[in-house]
């Protein structure tokens, strides 16, 4: 039952490496026992409309570290498009 709490992460850093990782519940317990709930868990401000706790910077760094965290390195490459989103639709507007 544990295994489905696995976590695929997507680090995302334009025109630099970044990668897919996949941080498996056991490094996640490792780690939270390790550091604690209150150095792992970031929990929400009051009177906010969060969708949930956050984990920490500090916790999420010891995750992606971890030994059995696996990662394919991605080489992120941010490509200028040029796209008028006005004139497409008029031009669709005008083929009906």
């Amino acid at each position: 039952m544990l295994d489905s709490f696995n976590i695929l992460l997507v680090q995302i850093a334009w025109n630099e490496k970044g990668g897919l990782y996949w941080l498996p519940v056991s490094s996640q317990l490792r780690v939270f026992k390790q550091l604690g709930r209150a150095n792992y868990i970031k929990l929400p401000k009051p009177g906010t409309n969060p969708r949930g706790v956050e984990i920490t910077k500090e916790a999420m760094l010891s995750l992606i570290k971890d030994t059995e965290t696996r990662v394919i390195p991605i080489f992120w490459q941010k490509q200028k498009i040029e796209f008028n989103p006005y004139k497409r639709w008029v031009d669709l507007w005008r083929e009906e």
